[in-house]
């Protein structure tokens, strides 16, 4: 192997080890900021926060299907409707929940629907 390879090599380990860390980092918040027991206790703006810190990973106050999809497949525990819990909150169905979305969302309806994926 030669002197390139080889530091070509490194850049993609610690490249990888880059977005391993920053991935249990957000499997870590969504597990917080989808847990009903936990949202329960916060107001509309800390549940908003919560769910965009969770999320948004381009930090474009939104979260793409791609986001919301890929993240959940990390979770211990995957919600068996992905697709209608994000269909729940993408009002205008461009498959990006924006934060005028989330804002129009019941606290009580987002905490219900994350637990259980049921609309009440």
């Amino acid at each position: 192997m030669n002197y390139q390879s080889h530091s070509t090599l490194n850049s993609v380990r610690q490249y990888l080890n880059l977005v391993l860390k920053m991935v249990q980092k957000c499997v870590g918040n969504i597990e917080t900021a989808t847990n009903p027991e936990h949202l329960k206790n916060l107001n509309k703006q800390e549940i908003e926060k919560e769910l965009l810190d969770a999320y948004d990973l381009d930090n474009d106050n939104e979260i793409k299907w791609a986001e919301f999809n890929i993240f959940n497949q990390f979770l211990k525990k995957q919600p068996k409707n992905l697709r209608q819990i994000f269909r729940f909150f993408d009002k205008n169905h461009n498959w990006k929940i924006e934060h005028k979305e989330l804002q129009k969302s019941k606290p009580r309806a987002i905490t219900d629907f994350l637990g259980s994926g049921k609309r009440k």
